[in-house]
This record gives C-alpha cells, sequence and structure tokens, in this order.
C-alpha cells in the first residue's frame, strides 16, 4: 500500500511520516527537493539535490512550493512497487492526484489538519512566509473530500494521531484484501 500525506504546511505530515517509519509501519519513499534542509533534519526526510540534479532525476510527481522544486523520481515510485511493503511518501496535492492514479486501489490518502494557530506559530518557526502559507491552507482545506481518512494533529496529540491512523491502515488493508479474493 502506498500512504500519501498531504497537508496544510506546518501540520505535521512530515512528522507523522517519520513516525510510521520509526514503527515499522511504512518505508519512506524519499522526494528530491532543491530547498535547504531545515534544522533538524537528518537528510533521511528528502534527498537534497541543485537544480541540475533535480532536473537530471525527472521526476515524475513533481511540484514548485515557494520556490523551491521537490519531486519523486521514477527509481523511488518503482520502488513502491513491490506491493508486499507498504511505503509513505509526503507530496502536495497535485503530486497525490497523480500518484492515486497509478496505484489507484493501492493507494491512502491521508489529510492531516492542525488548529490555525498552531499552524501560523509553526509556520512562523519555519521562518516561511505566514500570509502567503495562510492563504495556501485554505486552498488545501478544499481538497479534503478526495481523502480516505483526515485526522487532526494538534499539539501532544501524536499517539493519539497514530493509534487512529494504525486503525484505519488496518481496516483499508482489510478492505483490500477481501476485494481482491
Amino acid at each position: 500500500m502506498l500512504i500519501i500525506l498531504v497537508d496544510p504546511s506546518g501540520a505535521g505530515k512530515s512528522t507523522i511520516e517519520s513516525e510510521l517509519h520509526k514503527r515499522n509501519m511504512a518505508s519512506r519513499l524519499r522526494s528530491h527537493t532543491t530547498r535547504s534542509r531545515r534544522a533538524g533534519e537528518s537528510g533521511e526526510e528528502y534527498c537534497f539535490v541543485s537544480s541540475k540534479e533535480f532536473i537530471a532525476v525527472n521526476p515524475i510527481a513533481r511540484t514548485t512550493y515557494d520556490g523551491e522544486r521537490y519531486g519523486l523520481s521514477l527509481e523511488e515510485i518503482n520502488r513502491a512497487g513491490d506491493r508486499s511493503k507498504d511505503f509513505v511518501v509526503v507530496v502536495d496535492w497535485k503530486g497525490a492526484m497523480e500518484l492515486r492514479k497509478v496505484y489507484s486501489g493501492k493507494a491512502f490518502l491521508v489529510f492531516v489538519d492542525a488548529p490555525d494557530e498552531q499552524l501560523v506559530r509553526r509556520i512562523k518557526e519555519r521562518g516561511a512566509d505566514v500570509e502567503r502559507r495562510i492563504a495556501r491552507i485554505h486552498k488545501d482545506r478544499n481538497c479534503i473530500m478526495n481523502c480516505n481518512f483526515v485526522t487532526v494533529n494538534s499539539d501532544g496529540d501524536l499517539e493519539k494521531v497514530m493509534g487512529k491512523l494504525k486503525t484505519v491502515l488496518r481496516m483499508f488493508r482489510i478492505k483490500e484484501e477481501r476485494r481482491g479474493d
């Protein structure tokens, strides 16, 4: 199964992706990006590359966000073709829709949200353009109906979010297994 995490900026999709990986619930598919590594990032989250290297990778699901490019390489997508494993990826809406087409019934789309005041605080902590990101948050929330599961990642609620996600993923797998019989 391919678990696709989408959310407004600052809602915690990378945190949830990291937790799924740490708990051996899914292997991480790493997107390539031209942005600089943030404080606290180990380099496992993304393949940090130059613009020239990004073009050479020729990513399939790609976007530009805040002037930086993000994309999932064909090599990573093919790795997700191993249907015996679960994979998790963080992408924007455009990328999510592209991946959902490729993986049809094997893609599980999760919308991660957070209360507005927490989103604003998290965005400010990153030093990002708050007004522009807030405008995008409302646009992102309009796509919520395209998701299999929606969760709110409030400060201090990560364990609750992970418990719910584990349950829904198990239910999705059972449903898909029965559909295949």
